[in-house]
């Protein structure tokens, strides 16, 4: 392999956790299959991610992981990895805290990771994954970490809606009532309308988190109001970061976007859209094509009505444009703001309305690049940070 061979030939495994003074592993470290620190490989020390979202002599690795066509899906509660045919395993894998504080991730470590063009790995759950891949990794085909709405049903990306998000507002009002303000994130979530006339006031839009210290989910939109009439909340993005002591090689997507939010029944204001979430790339070569996509866009804003029942706003886009806020659905339709994007990160705010109010769009989240040597091509939506 292209690792740091020359160390691994003069570090033992016991050196190398006698140096970063790992003993033993921390309290709820050992993966599912009974794995613990004495499988490190002896290059773990000269391994120092710029994230500093782990700590790799603390999670060593097992076989690679290759993805090949098809959807594959894993759920970071249940550490279960399914192919596209269902049948299951459990990845060498671990749950830890961030150091420094944030939620703790389930990290999976693996020799190396390859997904393969026409594959795709969706990832839900409760908990951010972090990928340890310790050699190259390519990334042909797509990760898919996004919150995705359908219909009444919303499935959450992994880690999705922190508990430390700052929430957006429901919308305001018992009748006629105002729409959700849209989640925020990488950037202020949209205003909901206000309803009857303006004098239902639509909720704020959630605040930014400028510069996330950790791998952490995106924020949730608020409720429109009125009740169980009221268009529901949109999620916010799932949390994925990929790391390498080598390189990350993108030629497909990976994306984190934020629900759309619920449309309106009757006289009720509709749901705020789901801010993006969070992708992170650590490496110290970090290049991808003019055909890949990185993307943690916002979800649209769902419809505000006066009777019926409205649509939802669209999940966060796979690509730079913003998600469409609902605007169908019932008689006297009211726009939900489109969620944020390249463009415009921040979400835009739902329409007032003599009826209900629609719901603010989701800010866009947050795409981090930590690496030396960075070549990025295709598509960032919102743009790259890098550090």
């Amino acid at each position: 392999m292209a690792r740091f061979w020359l160390l691994a030939l003069v570090l033992a495994t016991a050196g190398c956790r006698q140096l970063l003074g790992l003993e033993d592993l921390p309290d709820g470290s050992i993966d599912d299959a009974g794995h613990d620190a004495s499988d490190a490989h002896g290059e773990c020390a000269a391994w120092v991610p710029a994230s500093n979202h782990f700590v790799p002599c603390a999670v060593p690795p097992s076989e690679p992981l290759v993805l090949t066509a098809g959807v594959w899906t894993y759920d970071t509660d249940s550490s279960e990895l399914r192919d596209p045919t269902s049948a299951v395993s459990v990845p060498f894998n671990y749950i830890l805290p961030q150091p420094g504080g944030g939620p703790e991730v389930r990290i999976l470590s693996i020799d190396r990771l390859t997904i393969t063009a026409g594959a795709g790995l969706r990832v839900t759950g409760s908990h951010p994954l972090l990928i340890a891949s310790w050699d190259e990794t390519k990334i042909d085909g797509t990760i898919n970490a996004a919150s995705v709405r359908s219909g009444a049903v919303v499935e959450l990306g992994p880690g999705a809606n922190d508990p430390g998000c700052q929430v957006a507002i429901d919308g305001h009002g018992t009748s006629d009532a105002g729409g959700g303000g849209g989640g925020g994130f990488g950037a202020p979530g949209g205003a909901g309308g206000a309803g009857k006339n303006n004098q239902n006031t639509g909720g704020s839009g959630g605040g930014v988190l400028a510069s996330p210290q950790f791998v952490v989910g995106g924020c949730a939109g608020g409720k429109g109001g009125v009740g169980s009439d009221g268009g529901a909340r949109g999620a916010g993005g799932g949390a994925i970061e990929i790391a390498s002591p080598i390189a990350i090689y993108v030629a497909g997507a990976i994306h984190a976007g934020g629900s759309g939010g619920g449309g309106a029944s009757n006289s009720a204001g509709g749901g705020g859209g789901g801010a993006g979430g969070y992708v992170g790339l650590d490496a110290p070569v970090v290049n991808s094509t003019e055909a890949s996509i990185l993307a943690a866009n916002g979800g649209g804003g769902g419809t505000g009505c006066s009777n019926g029942n409205g649509a939802p706003g669209d999940n966060g886009v796979v690509g730079d444009q913003p998600a469409a806020g609902g605007g169908t659905g019932c008689p006297g339709n009211v726009n939900g703001g489109a969620g944020g994007a390249r463009a415009q990160p921040t979400g835009n705010p739902g329409l007032d309305s003599g009826n209900g109010g629609g719901g603010g769009g989701g800010g866009a989240g947050v795409v981090v690049v930590w690496a030396k040597m960075v070549g990025l091509h295709g598509v960032s939506s919102p743009s790259v940070t890098t550090r």
